[in-house]
């Protein structure tokens, strides 16, 4: 027994003439926007505004950026814009299943209790930074002496690197040991 399979899902299907129904839309929208423009501007202004929302129709309509239309990226834009942009990280735990548990055995550290003035302290230390601008005075301490000292010679040596394809090349090697 034969099936014959669809192909070719991913297209649209043209609907009104070579256009397909957004894309319709996408011009018919512009278009009568324009045509209801030309009433209230002078013809001068009007076929500055006409040109600029026909270029913005026709982009929506016949535009795709790697395969994707411009109404993606304006819908990206505005969400972009309008969603607050603050990123907590939150760790997730994972729960082994029951056997693995078994297999390992995990020893619990004892906690340590954080006194509550510094808890306070750190609180506040991370709701300036996540609403100010300005820089929090003191935060940074200086570096420890060992590492405040001149830096340390710093080895290098060349050597030659074979490649995949046969080639050899010249290289650095630096090591900062």
């Amino acid at each position: 027994m034969h099936f014959q399979v669809p192909q070719f899902i991913e297209t649209e299907d043209k609907i009104i003439g070579p256009l397909t129904l957004k894309q319709f839309l996408y011009v018919a929208a512009c278009g009568f926007g324009s045509f209801l423009l030309y009433f209230v501007l002078e013809v001068w202004l009007w076929l500055i505004v006409a040109l600029v929302i026909m270029s913005i129709g026709i982009s929506f309509a016949f535009l795709k950026v790697n395969g994707r239309n411009m109404a993606f990226f304006a819908r990206s834009a505005m969400s972009y814009v309008w969603n607050p942009k603050t990123y907590v990280f939150r760790a997730r735990t994972i729960s082994a299943p029951a056997h693995e548990m078994a297999e390992a055995k995990y020893v619990k550290a004892p906690a340590k209790a954080v006194p509550a003035p510094i808890q306070s302290r750190i609180k506040n230390i991370s709701e300036q930074l996540a609403t100010s601008k300005t820089a929090i005075p003191k935060r940074e301490q200086a570096l420890p002496p060992s590492l405040a000292s001149a830096p340390k010679e710093v080895k290098e040596r060349y050597e030659m690197v074979r490649r995949i394809t046969g080639d050899s090349e010249m290289a650095r090697k630096v090591d900062y040991r």
